[in-house]
């Protein structure tokens, strides 16, 4: 006889099994992915000076909680916003039209 118990999540897991899922709800890498790519957008504009949570958030339509949860700094951000960019090579729709550099050329973000 296999006995069961009942998380605090309210799901059922055999005795045994591997850890329970971590509260609340599963981050979207799409929401990630938007915020990534409006620290760049930021940057590529106003400068490291001017990337502000406000600006993030309202580029990346997220709220500036959903930033604070996955960044503890702006520095971080920063970071994980190149690495991003240079793992991800294609161009995040939200650039078109914003790069001011002809056909011919390639800017360094693109």
């Amino acid at each position: 006889m296999e006995i069961r118990r009942i998380s605090s999540l309210g799901e059922t897991a055999a005795s045994g099994s591997s850890q329970p899922r971590s509260p609340g709800r599963p981050r979207r890498q799409e929401s990630e992915d938007a915020i990534l790519n409006a620290v760049m957008l930021i940057l590529a504009s106003d400068g490291y000076t001017g990337l502000t949570t406000d600006k993030i958030a309202a580029l990346a339509r997220v709220s500036k909680s959903t930033i604070y949860r996955r960044w503890p700094t702006k520095e971080h951000m920063v970071l994980a916003a190149f690495g991003h960019r240079r793992s991800n090579r294609r161009i995040p729709a939200i650039w078109n039209g914003i790069c001011s550099t002809s056909s011919n050329s390639s800017c360094s973000f693109c």
